[in-house]
């Protein structure tokens, strides 16, 4: 069905003017999260919000002040830097054969004194049993949607840590989050043999004595934010007002509809905040030393996202040099993103011209071996597109 594009540029534009009617607002929110960030005071803080049972979203506990910034490092540049970056195909019940398709693109980017690049891609097909279900929480489950998310999140952390084996001592960079995506809403339990195999292929890029990171363009997380949110309550636990975003007159209802990267949008160019422990619920609970810590970064062009194992965290000098390499990643990138990402992501990335390929092949082994592709009549129609 054809869309109804006179009747979209109506709503485009009341949601253009409802955007302009919220920037006052906004703007005062920000300033009044960044006064409370001022008054803060990082341990106090993170027993507070640790205490904290009914929380009002995601949060996360300062292992710095939070009012610190930590001013710019000078680029690296001699090093080497990894990467991986995945997209997946999920399983269609219309296509002839179940199955699904994991595409990790790679990049391994060498600077300085003998400098040298190499790309790569590994495609993985899956369609027998093992492949399309998994038994978890004491039931089988089919293999895809968020759950092949995580497997595919686990295959990108196996191609950065053997990258990581085969060049100690780099830069290994995952895009996104490091907290593996929890399917833990369709299971009664976390797949905890996939967070142990993550965690496994984490390890075996620390032995190799290289840095983890990952990258989060425009990040969406709240959680320094509810921290401080936390911080300014005046009640014992929160409540719905609280959790809800209805608090009202209280402090902790001031800055209710912002994220932090609004909050560190007063980062100068090369600067970054102070160290912040993430407490989702999987690392928090499964990966120990491995545990996500995160800092905010201006990267010339736009406030992201850095996260890192606790080890990392940990390590002063490991700090300082990813944020040099990154500083020298994001110049030689596209619009301030670090260009071994870039390179890692143009080989993941799963086009449409791919999808129609992967289909023709999978048609064409089915034929010679005496079988027809037989598709949904519904996936038949869409093919043709006509009356």
């Amino acid at each position: 069905m054809p869309l109804d594009l006179s009747a979209l540029a109506r709503q485009a534009e009341d949601a253009a003017d409802h955007i302009e009617a919220l920037q006052a607002e906004r703007q005062r929110q920000i300033l009044a999260a960044r006064e409370e960030r001022g008054r803060a005071t990082g341990s106090p803080l993170a027993a507070r919000v640790r205490a904290r049972v009914a929380r009002p979203g995601m949060a996360a506990i300062p292992l710095d002040e939070p009012r610190q910034v930590v001013r710019p490092l000078a680029e690296v540049s001699e090093y080497t830097v990894v990467s991986a970056d995945g997209s997946h195909l999920d399983q269609d019940h219309h296509d002839a054969i179940r199955h699904w398709v994991i595409n990790i693109g790679s990049a391994r980017l060498t600077y300085g004194a003998s400098p040298g690049a190499a790309l790569g891609t590994v495609t993985r097909l899956g369609f027998r049993r093992g492949d399309l279900y998994r038994v978890m929480g004491g039931r089988r489950v089919r293999l895809q949607g968020q759950l092949l998310n995580v497997v595919r999140q686990v295959d990108e952390m196996d191609a950065v840590a053997g990258l990581c084996v085969r060049h100690p001592g780099a830069l290994g960079l995952i895009d996104g989050t490091l907290v593996l995506s929890s399917p833990s809403r369709l299971l009664d339990e976390e797949p905890t043999e996939l967070v142990a195999l993550y965690l496994s292929h984490v390890e075996r890029a620390r032995s190799s004595r290289a840095i983890v990171a990952s990258y989060i363009s425009r990040p969406a997380a709240a959680e320094a934010v509810t921290a401080l949110r936390i911080g300014a309550c005046p009640e014992r636990e929160c409540d719905e007002a609280c959790r809800f975003g209805e608090g009202g007159s209280r402090a902790c209802g001031a800055f209710t509809d912002i994220c932090d990267r609004d909050l560190w949008e007063d980062l100068a160019p090369g600067e970054r905040s102070g160290l912040w422990r993430s407490l989702w619920p999987i690392s928090d609970r499964y990966y120990g030393t491995h545990a996500v810590h995160f800092f905010y970064w201006n990267s010339g062009s736009e406030i992201a996202r850095v996260e890192v194992p606790g080890w990392v965290a940990e390590n002063q000098s490991a700090l300082d040099r990813l944020v040099g390499v990154l500083r020298a990643q994001v110049r030689r990138g596209d619009q301030g993103y670090p260009r071994a990402l870039i390179e890692a992501h143009h080989r993941a990335v799963i086009t449409a011209q791919d999808r129609r390929s992967i289909e023709s092949v999978l048609a064409s082994a089915l034929a010679r071996s005496g079988n027809a592709a037989h598709t949904s009549a519904k996936e038949t129609i869409k093919r043709l597109g006509g009356i």
